[in-house]
């Protein structure tokens, strides 16, 4: 059986003694005495913007591919794989840029209302 080596004198910070990782967020907690979500400037926390991005990103590859495939197959069934093939890039693309934007609309509507509903509150 072969163990893992841990170096002496010094505790391996990423894993807890249970054997689970720890994130750098809950190291942080555990040295300051202070829990994430108990920040006042939610820095630790704020993924918003990159989870968007990626959103963004898995949307446009997924219409391109996806439509990019249907423009395959429906050119493979009719002869005309070459230009049936571009059509459903091209329409995947541009249907998932307005689905993008669409959705970004919604979000931006969705906190104007929530900060006109904290100002009338106040």
């Amino acid at each position: 059986m072969v163990s893992k080596s841990k170096s002496v004198g010094k505790p391996d910070t990423k894993w807890s003694p249970t054997g689970k990782r720890i994130s750098k967020a809950e190291r942080t907690a555990a040295t300051s005495g202070v829990h994430p979500t108990d920040r006042s400037d939610k820095k630790y926390l704020d993924r918003s913007t990159t989870d968007i991005a990626w959103q963004i990103t898995g949307r446009l590859l997924t219409g391109i591919l996806f439509y990019g495939a249907i423009g395959w197959l429906i050119g493979l069934w009719l002869g005309q794989q070459k230009l049936l093939t571009a059509a459903g890039i091209l329409f995947g693309m541009f249907a998932s840029l307005y689905l993008v934007f669409a959705r970004l609309r919604h979000n931006e509507i969705e906190q104007d209302s929530k900060q006109s509903s904290n100002n009338k509150d106040e």
